[in-house]
């Protein structure tokens, strides 16, 4: 690709940016939330996890433990309880991650907010807006965070059909004036210091929807739920109940194909930004001689009336490579959504 890389604005507000200094050194792989950063680095986690694939790659002599390919969390229609119209909740998303090798140890975390607001219950689904708080100290956010405010419609499926696209493509597009970026760099990755990728497409922010809708289809004890990078769907139990609701719990196996398809996709980026290409095929075949195992464990606490007002995944990996070193990874997110208070502290 022939795009000019970003400048000036664009170097700092190019979203879906990954940050190289936070990384961990893991050797094979890394468990890393999927985040996108504005110029102030308030990042917006979407409920997913990042594979660093190990690319021994030095970029102006800084060691580069890849990125890429998330397993993304799917949305889930909202059921077993009311939506009101003109009701807004405040969504907190909040990661930490950590890590233990024969040769290094490490910990990262962070926390993101955002508001959902239901303007409509409609006929044919819910309609709602999702933004950011709004920020005196950083009015720059606003052309960077051109994803919001955004509309949508919520299908009775749980599909999403964004209402307000051609707002969001005008403010797209004075975000790539503005940093002067072409349009022919959307989708490009590049380094400087940090890695990041150029997000041009609206239909991107429905992915960060998906990753903090955390009401499941069913909620009930006995249901059958599905999380993605698991091997297979799993028994919902319900472990407690009392006088603020009842919670569940949901454990399942990590799908070591899907670490070992991230990591090779890791290692494409890695491929792009150091222009020396390579092939998927070619990437997944590096890390088929790790040997990888995990658990997914879901917990979900709702309220009386059927609304999960908190969710809290927690991933363990142990990844084994080739010459026998053991690396053990555990990412823990937990979500919240409740209903939205007039002040929002920011960390």
């Amino acid at each position: 690709m022939n795009a000019v890389p970003p400048r000036g604005l664009g170097m700092a507000k190019a979203v879906r940016q990954i940050k190289p200094r936070d990384a961990f050194s893991l050797g094979q792989a890394t468990l890393w939330p999927f985040i996108n950063c504005d110029f102030a680095q308030r990042c917006f986690s979407i409920g997913a996890f990042w594979t660093f694939s190990h690319a021994n790659a030095t970029i102006n002599g800084m060691r580069f433990q890849a990125t890429m390919a998330a397993i993304a969390l799917l949305g889930s229609p909202v059921a077993g309880h009311t939506q009101d119209a003109g009701a807004t909740f405040e969504i907190t998303a909040s990661y930490r991650t950590t890590h233990e090798s024969e040769e290094s140890s490490g910990s990262s975390g962070g926390k993101n907010v955002y508001l959902e607001e239901i303007l409509a219950v409609r006929a044919d689904g819910v309609e709602k807006r999702y933004s950011l708080p709004t920020r005196p100290d950083r009015q720059t956010d606003n052309l960077a965070n051109w994803q919001f405010p955004v509309r949508v419609l919520e299908k009775a499926d749980g599909t999403r059909q964004i209402l307000n696209r051609e707002d969001m493509e005008t403010r797209r597009d004075a975000w790539l004036n503005a940093a002067e970026i072409s349009k022919d760099a959307c989708g490009a990755w590049y380094f400087t210091w940090n890695a990041f990728q150029v997000e041009c497409d609206p239909d991107s922010i429905l992915l960060a929807i998906d990753g903090i809708t955390i009401q499941p289809m069913e909620l009930h004890d006995g249901a059958m739920f599905a999380y993605p990078g698991a091997q297979t769907p799993a028994v919902m139990r319900q472990t407690a109940s009392d006088e603020d609701g009842k919670h569940y719990q949901i454990a399942m196996l990590v799908d070591p194909d899907t670490v070992r398809k991230s990591s090779a996709e890791s290692d494409m980026v890695v491929g792009q930004i150091m222009k020396n290409p390579i092939s998927f095929e070619e990437a997944y075949a590096k890390h088929q001689a790790v040997d990888i195992a995990g658990t997914i464990t879901v917990l979900l606490d709702a309220k009386p009336d059927g609304r999960v007002w908190r969710r809290t995944v927690t991933t363990n990996l142990t990844l084994i490579g080739p010459d026998g070193e053991t690396e053990r990874q555990t990412s823990t997110q937990i979500t919240t959504r409740l209903p939205h208070q007039s002040v929002i502290t920011f960390d």
